[in-house]
Order: structure tokens, then sequence, then C-alpha cells
């Protein structure tokens, strides 16, 4: 679970950062890399369609303005050729979120669930991406999947909207 964080800024009722893992899954749906309910956060159902990405925050840490998680994209799928393509597709994407120039950062709304109970959308700001570890083929438990593994870490913060 993320360190709290207060954001003075418009959204002091914010509590928290963003689930990276969630906010990772809903940009790679977003992007069309996979099918709805082919990529998650944390989970891989025991019956998944593939391919399938799975998302997990594996450590980081913030400085109370930003987070600092390092994330791990595991793909999924019975082809070796088929889950290639799709890692290096999530590692387009992922990178995607950090464009060079200000004006192309793309626009994600992540969900952050407010004191009251309710759930904000707020923007998503990127501000560095190391890739750690490139999606490479990883040892898997099932002989008949193949899953390639690539980890990112990932500087980002929550801001009000302009």
């Amino acid at each position: 679970m993320s360190a709290p964080l207060l954001i003075p800024t418009g959204l002091a009722h914010v509590e928290q950062f963003v689930g990276i893992d969630d906010v990772l899954a809903a940009w790679v749906l977003q992007c069309n890399i996979v099918a709805a309910g082919s990529c998650r956060a944390g989970e891989m159902p025991n019956d998944p369609t593939y391919p399938f990405v799975m998302f997990t925050r594996v450590g980081g840490g913030d400085d109370r303005v930003t987070d600092y998680p390092s994330v791990d994209a595991d793909i999924f799928h019975p082809d070796i050729t088929v889950a290639s393509t799709v890692g290096d597709r999530v590692h387009r994407a992922i990178k995607a979120l950090k464009p060079r120039g200000l004006a192309q950062r793309p626009t994600v709304l992540a969900p952050v669930d407010l004191d009251d109970g309710t759930t904000a959308s707020v923007p998503f700001v990127v501000d560095r991406i190391e890739v750690v570890d490139y999606p490479t083929l990883r040892d898997y438990e099932d002989d008949s999947v193949k899953r390639f593994v690539g980890r990112y870490r990932i500087e980002h913060r929550c801001t009000a909207a302009q």
C-alpha cells in the first residue's frame, strides 16, 4: 500500500497515491494492447484470456510529493512469439507515458478514493520512467504458458486539474 499524501492544490482531501498497478492496467487497455478483462493489477485469474497482462508494485517509496514505485509487468501467452510481441507493446505503452516534450504528454485520469467514501478522477503525471528490465522470458510454473516480465521505476504524482 502506498504511503498517504496530502495534495494542497485543490485536492487536500486526497489521502493516498493512486495505485500505479491499476493505472498501468487501465492505460494498457486504453492503448488497445489486450482485450478488456485481459489486464489486471496484482492478480491472475484461474482461467485467463490470453494474452494476459498483470501489473504488480514490487517496491519503492515516496517523498510525500512524488511516488517512486518499482512495477513488474508480467505478460502471459501460450505462444512465445505472441507473448514477446505483447511484451514489446506493453513496454512501448509504458514509455509513452513520459514523452520527451510536455505538450505530448498523454492524459491519464487515475481513480483516487476520497475520505468521504467517493472516488475522484485526478490527472496522473509521470515525471520519469526508468526501464530496469526490458520484458524478457522468465520461468513460469505452467510449462504450456510463456511469461515475459519487465520492470520499471516510475516517478509520478497526482495533481489538481489545471
